[in-house]
C-alpha cells in the first residue's frame, strides 16, 4: 500500500493550523488542486466529507473526518480512484509558538495506478501542501 508520511515545524500556532485543517469546505480556496469538499455528514466528533480533487486526473472520494483535538484522523468511506485512504495529522505546540505537524497517509488504488501518479498523489505533494497550509494558517487568528 503507497503511504507518506512528513513532520514539519511550521511557522504558525497549533490553533491556527488545527482551525485551517478542520475548515473542509475552504480547501478548494486555498488548497492546489482541490475542487470542492463538502460536509455531508457529521455525528459527534466525526464529520463525513466529500472531496473532489483534480490531480492528474479528476476524481472524488468520501472520508469520514475525526476531530480528536490534537489527533486528526481520517478512513476512507467511497471513492472512485482509491480502495482506501487513511491518515492522520498529530499536531504539537512548540514552545516558540509554532507547531510540529506529523503527517501520515496511507492509500490503496482499485485499480493499476503508474508509479508516477502513485508517487504524486501519496508523497511528492506533500512539501507544497504543508506550505499551502502554514500560509493559511497564518492568515487565521
Amino acid at each position: 500500500m503507497p503511504g507518506a508520511s512528513r513532520t514539519e515545524i511550521l511557522n504558525c500556532s497549533k490553533e491556527q493550523l488545527r482551525k485551517a485543517i478542520l475548515d473542509y469546505e475552504a480547501y478548494p480556496d486555498n488548497i492546489d488542486g482541490m475542487e470542492t469538499a463538502t460536509i455531508i455528514a457529521e455525528k459527534d466528533n466525526a464529520k463525513d466529507v466529500k472531496f473532489t480533487v483534480n490531480i492528474i486526473k479528476r476524481f472524488e472520494y468520501i472520508l469520514r473526518i475525526v476531530d480528536d483535538g490534537d489527533h486528526i484522523h481520517w478512513s476512507m468511506v467511497e471513492g472512485d480512484l482509491f480502495k482506501t485512504n487513511n491518515g492522520e495529522w498529530n499536531l504539537v505546540s512548540q514552545d516558540d509558538g509554532k507547531v510540529e505537524a506529523d503527517y501520515r497517509l496511507d492509500l490503496e488504488f482499485k485499480m493499476f495506478v503508474p508509479g508516477m501518479v502513485t508517487k504524486k498523489l501519496a508523497g511528492s505533494n506533500l512539501p507544497s501542501m504543508f506550505k499551502q497550509f502554514e500560509k493559511w494558517a497564518q492568515r487565521l487568528s
